[in-house]
C-alpha cells in the first residue's frame, strides 16, 4: 500500500501512487525536495508580483495628501491629449511661504498646511477635472472642458478657495496664499515641464 509520501509525490507528478511504491527513499527525498523548491519559487513569485502591484498602486497616490501623484497626473494628461491634441488647460497652484511655516512651526505644521491647501483646492475642483500634487509645494489641475478664454477666470476662482481664510496653527492665524497660473498643455508635455515653464499668472485675493 502506498505511503502518504508516495501519495503526495504521485499527486504532484500526476501519476497513480501505485507506480511509485517501489521507489527508494532517497529518490522520494529528491522528488520531495524538488517539489518544495518549486512551491517556494511559486510562493516567492506570487509575493514579488504582489509587491510590484502594491508599488504601482502607491506610486499613483501622493502619500501625504492622498491626491494623485505626478506620475498618475502625467498618465491622465497623456490620455487627454490623445483625445484633444489641440491642447488641454492646466492650472498650477504653488503654496507660498511654506519654508517660513516649517521654520516657525515645524515640519508637521508644514504638512498640515499642505493638507489644508489640498482640501481647499478640492472644494473648487469640478467633477471632470483632475488634481494632483505635482511637486513639494505645487498642485496641478487638469481642466479638460476649460478653454483658453476661460482659463484665467477659472484659475481665479480656484485660488479664491484657498486664499480666502488663514490657517490656524498652534492657536495662531497664519495667512495662506497660493500663487496661481495656467497654461495649455500640448502633446508631449509633462507636468514637470508645465510647472517649470512659463505660466499665465493671475491675481487672486
Amino acid at each position: 500500500m502506498a505511503s502518504p509520501r508516495h501519495v503526495a509525490v504521485a499527486a504532484w507528478l500526476g501519476v497513480p501512487a501505485e507506480l511509485l511504491e517501489d521507489l527508494r527513499d532517497e529518490v522520494l527525498d529528491a522528488i520531495v525536495a524538488r517539489m518544495e523548491g518549486r512551491e517556494a519559487a511559486i510562493e516567492l513569485q506570487g509575493r514579488l508580483a504582489e509587491a510590484v502591484e502594491n508599488y504601482r498602486a502607491q506610486a499613483q497616490i501622493d502619500p501625504l495628501t492622498g491626491l494623485l501623484s505626478r506620475r498618475a497626473f502625467d498618465t491622465a494628461l497623456s490620455e487627454h491629449l490623445e483625445r484633444r491634441p489641440q491642447g488641454v488647460t492646466v492650472l498650477v497652484a504653488d503654496l507660498e511661504d511654506l519654508h517660513q511655516v516649517n521654520q516657525r512651526f515645524g515640519f508637521a505644521a508644514g504638512d498640515a498646511a499642505l493638507l489644508e491647501v489640498a482640501a481647499r483646492l478640492g472644494t473648487a475642483v469640478e467633477p471632470d477635472e483632475i488634481m494632483a500634487r505635482a511637486s513639494g509645494t505645487t498642485f496641478a489641475i487638469l481642466c479638460p472642458t476649460t478653454g483658453e478664454m476661460d482659463a484665467a477666470g477659472r484659475a481665479c476662482r480656484v485660488a479664491a478657495a484657498v486664499n480666502g481664510e488663514p490657517l490656524l496653527l498652534e492657536q495662531r492665524s497664519v495667512p495662506m496664499h497660493v500663487r496661481m497660473g495656467w497654461t495649455v498643455a500640448r502633446p508631449g508635455d509633462s507636468s514637470e515641464a508645465l510647472i517649470r515653464g512659463p505660466l499665465q499668472r493671475v491675481v487672486a485675493g
